[in-house]
């Protein structure tokens, strides 16, 4: 099933150092740090991103990662990455560290990665998880558990978080009446034989960091910044493409001075 990717961008640029202008020989390395997500998850998600602004800009560039945070910080730090991708979190512990300045800020939503907390039809309400056993995969985003947590705190309700391995024991645990309630997207639904109630919706949004080092181009940059901001005039998007909203870019001269 094709997924559609789209993204809300907010560029600017802070204290950008000055360099030559001359296009990069060879294709830029975007590195994107993993966030607990594997490799293929990650190039599956950013490289048809990656692909359109590289087509708009006339720019190459290459999707890369790393196995773990602590390996993509080294190969940060060993200076591999010419544009980095990051989460909030991670931008704000590696800004600094590695001086990178601020390119754009990336919102992503995918609609087949929506989250839901499903139960047994018998389940009506989120009420009725209360005291039970609520299953998770072990290694969920952690956005998406701190999204259910406010939830239940909010409709006052307590539950034992249980991690499993995966979503297909998720599901499994349900039928089985081992667990109350689970925590799966929502393309995992078609794989029940069975219907399920669903107490709650998460919309999976997350926030992403377009940085770039010292090393890289500012006449790249530029170009890449002129590009993004070029996609909203577009009234037409290919397919397998990336939508992509500017909401405002700052004056480059003033960020220089």
């Amino acid at each position: 099933m094709r997924r559609s990717l789209f993204f809300i961008l907010v560029l600017g640029f802070m204290a950008l150092p000055v360099f030559a202008k001359a296009a990069p020989a060879d294709p830029l390395k975007v590195g994107v740090s993993p966030n607990g997500e594997n490799s293929i998850s990650l190039a599956e998600f950013w490289i048809p991103f990656l692909k359109q602004l590289e087509i708009e800009s006339g720019i190459p560039l290459r999707f890369a990662t790393a196995p773990d945070l602590l390996e993509f910080n080294q190969r940060l730090a060993a200076g591999e990455y010419d544009l980095v991708l990051t989460d909030q979190y991670v931008f704000t512990i590696f800004r600094q560290k590695h001086k990178l300045s601020y390119l754009a800020e990336l919102t992503t939503s995918l609609e087949a990665a929506e989250m839901v907390l499903v139960a047994n039809t018998d389940i009506k309400e989120i009420g009725q998880i209360e005291g039970g056993l609520l299953a998770v995969k072990q290694d969920e985003k952690a956005g998406n558990i701190k999204a259910l947590d406010k939830h239940l705190s909010a409709n006052g309700v307590t539950a034992v978080r249980d991690n499993l391995l995966s979503y297909q024991k998720i599901l499994q645990s349900l039928a089985e009446n081992l667990h109350v309630a689970g925590l799966v997207p929502v393309s995992e639904l078609n794989k029940m034989d069975k219907p399920l109630s669903i107490l709650w919706r998460h919309a999976n949004n997350n926030s992403y960091i377009m940085t770039f080092p010292q090393s890289t181009s500012i006449g790249t940059v530029e170009k890449l910044a002129e590009t993004l901001e070029g996609f909203n005039a577009k009234t037409e998007i290919p397919a397998n493409a990336s939508k992509v909203h500017v909401k405002s870019v700052s004056d480059l001269e003033q960020a220089r001075e």
